[in-house]
């Protein structure tokens, strides 16, 4: 089966109700439906499940329209354990074992963190254990912050080295235009390349509950199928046909994967680590990273800016412009000392096996 590990992110939207509590019958709908397609397949899924703040809002019985940040801070706190053991009431039908996994940005920036993280995913799934994912969104701030869900689980896709990345949302997929203000919208199968104009059709608003809109979705796409991974967007009413959402075109939009992907290694760099720095390169730099495929060596640095460690993430500009991101060989003082030696000919500052370029990721699309 070519399904051997998917992501399946279910939104706000699809969990709660018009009020924004949680659903007990949507939680159950949406476990069914797991359920349905890990009989059909033998796949192992990670579930990145919204909710949190819902379910802490039926609790304490607070209104969403008036929470301040701490006040959605302590719902999502409070809330966080009743939406797990609602999950665990729904598995246990089936036999499930389920396990959280709470994570936050600087679970994914930091590389020894993140391989920690990869390797409890790992081990769950190695066992048939559904993990049930979510920010962490008691202790999060804004400056640390993934965002939304749709952003987590594409960087749980990458994470885990998943197969297909499905977001189940409020409305079936992409469309040519807004399908609630344009009665001749028509919905969008396939997708080969996300480029401008098809996130032109995104749109800016999601649901009053959720904190993401087709635009975060579509991105979340774009990060994955850089990967080599599929992404599906789709109704959370075809829930129950996970399978068919990834081989036919009856519901949704399919986003094909761009082969060969990045690979786990520049996957992470590209989208999940965060730049600690920045070295400004010249012409021959540029060409010899872009076009040889070289390593960055010493003699094309022009400037360094940022203060960071040997080992950190640091992006690799030329005019003002990013082309790529990597591990650096050297700490930003000792870029220093030997941009003012100029005698440091063969040093190589990054090497090409930790470095991803953003040329790298095609930018041509067909619909």
């Amino acid at each position: 089966m070519r399904w051997k590990r998917i992501v399946v992110k279910v939104g706000t939207s699809s969990l709660t109700d018009e009020q924004g509590i949680l659903s007990h019958e949507k939680l159950q709908h949406v476990v069914d439906s797991l359920m349905k397609f890990k009989r059909e397949t033998n796949a192992r899924i990670v579930l990145v499940s919204s909710g949190a703040v819902g379910a802490g809002l039926g609790i304490l019985g607070w209104s969403r329209a008036t929470m301040t940040m701490p006040e959605k801070q302590a719902a999502a706190a409070v809330g966080q354990g009743k939406l797990l053991s609602l999950y665990q009431t729904e598995f246990d039908r089936y036999d499930q074992n389920i396990a959280q996994i709470l994570l936050t940005r600087s679970d994914l920036d930091d590389r020894r963190r993140y391989l920690h993280v990869r390797n409890t995913f790992e081990t769950l799934l190695s066992h048939h254990v559904i993990p049930i994912v979510n920010e962490n969104d008691s202790v999060s701030i804004d400056e640390i912050r993934l965002g939304d869900n749709d952003s987590l689980a594409a960087h749980v896709s990458l994470l885990t080295e998943a197969d297909a990345m499905i977001l189940l949302t409020d409305r079936d997929g992409l469309y040519t235009s807004d399908p609630r203000k344009d009665p001749h919208a028509k919905r969008i199968p396939l997708v080969h390349r996300i480029d401008e104009d098809i996130l032109m059709r995104a749109g800016q608003a999601g649901s009053v509950s959720g904190t993401g809109g087709m635009k975060t979705k579509l991105t979340a796409a774009q990060i994955v199928t850089s990967a080599g991974i599929e992404a599906v967007i789709a109704s959370i009413q075809h829930a129950n046909h996970l399978l068919e959402l990834l081989t036919n075109d009856h519901f949704g939009t399919r986003f094909s994967s761009h082969s060969p992907g990045l690979g786990a290694k520049r996957a992470w760099l590209r989208h999940s680590s965060r730049s600690m720095g920045r070295v400004d390169v010249d012409s021959g730099a540029r060409d010899a990273l872009v076009n040889k495929k070289a390593s960055l060596l010493m003699p094309g640095i022009l400037h360094v800016e940022g203060d960071f460690e040997t080992g950190s993430v640091i992006d690799v500009s030329f005019k003002g412009e990013r082309i790529g991101r990597g591990r650096t060989n050297y700490a930003s003082r000792d870029i220093t000392l030997l941009l003012d030696r100029k005698s440091a000919a063969q040093v190589e500052v990054i090497h090409r096996n930790h470095l991803v370029l953003f040329s790298d990721e095609r930018s041509d699309s067909s619909v």
